[in-house]
């Protein structure tokens, strides 16, 4: 199964997390983390 995602420049992604708070911040990198422990990298990495 391939996982939809876009690419974004790192200078996009700082732009738009620098006037969160940074507990906001941590939700997210929190869900990004968790996000990945459920994939199956191995297929989706030879897809």
């Amino acid at each position: 199964m391939k996982i939809p995602y876009i690419k974004i420049p790192i200078a996009d992604i700082y732009a738009y997390l620098a006037p969160l708070d940074n507990e906001s911040k941590g939700r997210i990198f929190n869900a990004v983390l968790e996000f990945g422990l459920y994939q199956n990298w191995a297929e989706f990495l030879n897809s």
